[in-house]
């Protein structure tokens, strides 16, 4: 497949109707079923274990017969595939910030469609044929380095900027002058660290010649692109990618995200009862992969939070879309019965200029209240004026919910948030994703 080929599928999918789009998706959701019933003893057995016989699937509306997969069913059924193993060309394994790595398998089928689908949202965000690109993420045993650099090279030139090549500050920068790549892709938080060291060879970031940037791996909040956007003189586009799936959906200028309804199903359900929500609730997303031929990656929950759009999207796309992801359903906090999200976290911070994005938010117990205990570091220069930051950054994080602040001030049943300033460089930071939120109530740190 090539450019051309991959633009045209986006073509097509964005004429189909509603109804072309179910359609079409049941009818994969058979093949599916009936191919992996087949080929992987362990999902027959798991199938008949809830007693589920896939000649009962006749509409989507039956998609709640098909039992839910979790990570541990990778974890403990290693391989976990409907091909041999003489076919299995790759691992791709998860970070492991939110528990043990799993091992997702690819064969050659399933690597060039997961690259093909993640060249498709770099279209859609606006890249060209024959447009240059430089991929700042890990190319280890992760799924972020590997299937960028194969999915811009069904574009152009790509330039492999592996993000462990920013340890001596010097290739990144020489990299951008060197190759004038037209986008990047790369975590939200490389962009500040890629700012950094711009700044200290003497190179304006917003004189680049990179008009889009392709953020994935972590959320991106709306202040932060918003932010540096304007830093970049650049637009930047989330693209919502997992080690599972590869690039599920790509960002819209109205900030949802649309996602590929011709190769998966996206479902919302309830994180406690698992049960299917409506347009417009708020639940964990629950991915089938229409295309996949090596994991049986059927109604697949990722506990990532978001929520069908019930209408058209305000951009004008008819790709059908979810909003921006809110945070992880096994992330999600709840501080005296007050949900918060880690993206509204972020936000509040990022409001404030003179704080980097580096914090730990801790939540304990004070006299069996919950309390926040918000650690952050401040901006060289920017640490003489802590007593002021301090009233804005307590301000910030009672305005992120009008429920937080209730519990908080008007309530009381949480304790006052504790804000705690830091010297640049003061927390230290970790490779891959990163964790943010500790809730150490009952010793879960």
């Amino acid at each position: 497949m090539n450019y051309k080929q991959i633009k045209s599928e986006l073509e097509k999918l964005s004429q189909l109707s509603i109804k072309e789009i179910k359609e079409m998706q049941l009818r994969k959701l058979k093949e599916r079923l009936n191919y992996h019933s087949q080929n992987n003893e362990w999902y027959k057995k798991y199938l008949e274990e809830h007693n589920l016989d896939i000649s009962r699937i006749k509409s989507l509306e039956d998609l709640s017969l098909i039992p839910i997969l979790e990570k541990e069913h990778i974890i403990n059924n290693f391989p976990f595939s409907s091909v041999p193993e003489d076919k299995i060309l790759r691992f791709y394994q998860t970070s492991g910030t939110t528990g043990n790595p799993k091992l997702i398998p690819y064969n050659r089928h399933d690597i060039d469609r997961s690259a093909q689908l993640k060249a498709r949202g770099l279209i859609f965000g606006g890249v060209k044929k024959g447009d240059k690109g430089i991929i700042i993420m890990a190319y280890g045993p992760w799924a972020s380095g590997l299937m960028s650099q194969q999915a811009g090279e069904y574009i152009g030139l790509t330039i492999a900027g592996d993000a462990k090549l920013a340890e001596d500050g010097e290739w990144h920068p020489w990299a951008l002058k060197k190759y004038s790549p037209d986008y990047l892709i790369s975590q939200p938080s490389f962009l500040v660290r890629l700012e950094e060291m711009c700044n200290k060879k003497g190179i304006e970031i917003s004189e680049s010649s990179m008009s889009h940037l392709f953020v994935c791996g972590d959320m991106s909040s709306k202040s932060f692109k918003k932010e540096f956007g304007k830093r970049y003189n650049s637009k930047i586009i989330d693209l919502y990618c997992c080690s599972e799936f590869g690039c599920i959906s790509a960002e819209c200028k109205s900030g949802n995200l649309h996602y590929w309804a011709d190769e998966l199903i996206i479902e919302i359900i309830n994180p406690k009862t698992k049960e299917r929500l409506p347009c417009g609730e708020i639940g964990e997303v629950v991915v089938t992969g229409l295309y996949k031929e090596t994991p049986p990656l059927i109604r697949y929950n990722t506990h990532d939070l978001s929520l069908l759009l019930d209408s058209k999207c305000e951009c004008g796309k008819d790709i059908p879309a979810i909003s921006q992801i809110l945070g992880r359903g096994d992330s999600m906090v709840s501080i005296a019965g007050a949900n918060v999200y880690p993206i509204q976290i972020e936000d509040a911070i990022n409001k404030i200029p003179e704080l980097t994005n580096i914090y730990r938010f801790n939540i304990v117990k004070e006299n069996y209240k919950d309390k926040i205990i918000l650690e952050v570091e401040v901006k060289k220069n920017h640490y003489k004026d802590s007593q002021n930051l301090k009233r804005m950054v307590y301000n910030n994080i009672i305005s992120i919910a009008p429920e937080l602040n209730y519990v908080i001030n008007q309530s009381l049943t949480a304790s006052q948030p504790e804000i705690i300033l830091l010297k640049e460089g003061n927390i230290p930071e970790r490779k891959g994703k990163i964790k943010r939120i500790f809730d150490k109530r009952n010793g879960n740190v």
